[in-house]
């Protein structure tokens, strides 16, 4: 099932999965498998991705950025922009531009 075809019950489930602050919470962990000499450099990367991921979780609590976002619209759709849903569960139309007409762009062949 896509994201965009999740009802707004389902939304609700997942936004609080993110909200949880619980012992049992859902949690996205990282493991790295590149070993020798590149662990330095790896271990700084992560260290600068977990800051990057912090900062992230706190705009995503703080309903700055979306939790959930749909794919651009088809070209024909009736709204110019994808569905949007923030953790305080508010919805906009105002993520991803709608996709371009397949026909408009087309090269005929001479």
């Amino acid at each position: 099932k896509g994201i965009s075809d999740l009802t707004l019950a389902e939304c609700s489930v997942l936004v609080a999965a993110f909200s949880d602050t619980s012992k049992d919470r859902l949690r996205f962990e990282l493991v790295p498998e590149m070993k020798g000499t590149l662990s330095v450099f790896v271990r700084n990367h992560l260290q600068c991705l977990l800051k990057r991921v912090l900062c992230l979780t706190a705009d995503l609590m703080a309903s700055r950025v979306p939790v959930i976002e749909g794919t651009a619209p088809e070209h024909d759709s009736p709204h110019p922009r994808t569905k949007r849903m923030f953790c305080n569960l508010k919805i906009d139309h105002k993520g991803l531009p709608r996709k371009s007409n397949p026909a408009a762009t087309r090269v005929k062949k001479q």
